[in-house]
């Protein structure tokens, strides 16, 4: 990610080395986000098809959006992405992202599986997701939770 700040070498096929100012980390050290980001970083380097399952797991919101904004930039190159998540401040970046590119040869689609059923999610042109069901109906019984209906 562009705010990565550690370095790291792959020194043989599963063998890997992280570095922060030049002095070695243990791997047992890292927290769990930079886990979580560095193999995604390695893949990104290696493949035009990327399948990840919920990259902001574990993720706090901030990091989903850095990880929502990295993995973006990733798909203006040459790489095309398939991603699945819960998270709808990811799913939101995502779409923000895509719509101020406006790129007419990228596409972005999201789709919901839900009871064994698929469908598309539409977004407006600004990037907004208009609705996620399962995670719509989550936030609107908190609210009434809180404020009452």
């Amino acid at each position: 990610m562009s705010n990565l700040n550690l370095q790291y070498k792959v020194v043989e096929p599963f063998v890997l080395e992280i570095y922060e100012n030049d002095k070695r980390i243990l791997i047992p050290l890292l927290s769990s986000g930079y886990s979580q980001i560095i193999p995604i970083d390695i893949v990104a380097k290696l493949g035009r098809f990327i399948i990840i399952e919920e990259p902001e797991l574990n993720l706090h919101a901030g990091a989903q959006i850095d990880m929502a904004n990295y993995l973006s930039n990733m798909a203006q190159g040459n790489k095309k992405l398939f991603l699945t998540t819960h998270s709808d401040l990811f799913t939101i970046q995502m779409t923000i992202n895509h719509v101020k590119r406006n790129d007419k040869n990228k596409t972005l689609k999201i789709y919901l599986l839900n009871n064994g059923k698929i469908e598309e999610i539409k977004y407006t042109d600004k990037g907004d997701v208009e609705e996620i069901p399962t995670i719509s109906e989550v936030i609107r019984n908190q609210v009434k939770e809180i404020y009452g209906e």
